[in-house]
This record gives structure tokens, C-alpha cells and sequence, in this order.
């Protein structure tokens, strides 16, 4: 059976296209609340996670041009740590 051959047979049977439950007689949808509840939660988080990845892309670029072995060995030279370097190279202290 197709999905178009069982969402037509369902609505048919005034049945919920979603689960299959039985919709009361006065209601016009061809989902039951709780398919439509759960349609609208996934929709909701869809959205939500694709307005963090594009939040994600939007942020400025980390990269400074520099490998980690030259912020290791600026470090060294410094006598601080790799994430002490780090943080000076992000804040724009230092240049490549």
C-alpha cells in the first residue's frame, strides 16, 4: 500500500492520517491533536537548530593564519601557556 492509498483510505474512515486514531465526528482535520502537537514540535526544532547553524556561520573566522606550532612557540618565547597565547592572539595584541 502507498502512502497516498493508506492516507486516502484513513481520511475515508475519518481516521487520523498521522496514528490512526479515531477523530470525533465534528472534527475537520485529518490529524488528531496530538499528531498536529507533535508536527508543530518537530517543526519548531528544525527551525531552531537551523537558526543556530546559521547564527554558527555568521560569527567571525578564528583563524589568525598562524599553526599551532608558531602560537606554541610564541608562547614559549613568552614563558605563558598555549591558551594564554591564544587568548592574546584572539584579543588582536599580537600579530602573524
Amino acid at each position: 500500500m502507498t502512502f497516498k492509498e493508506r492516507y486516502d483510505k484513513l481520511k475515508a474512515e475519518h481516521r487520523c492520517v498521522g496514528c490512526g486514531a479515531k477523530l470525533p465526528a465534528e472534527y475537520t482535520m485529518a490529524r488528531c491533536e496530538h499528531c498536529l502537537e507533535y508536527s508543530r514540535s518537530s517543526h519548531r526544532r528544525k527551525d531552531e537548530l537551523k537558526k543556530r547553524k546559521q547564527a554558527y556561520a555568521s560569527q567571525k573566522p578564528r583563524s589568525t593564519g598562524l599553526t599551532i606550532s608558531q602560537v606554541v612557540k610564541m608562547a614559549a618565547e613568552r614563558h605563558i601557556s598555549y591558551g594564554e597565547m591564544v587568548l592574546i592572539i584572539e584579543k588582536g595584541d599580537v600579530k602573524a
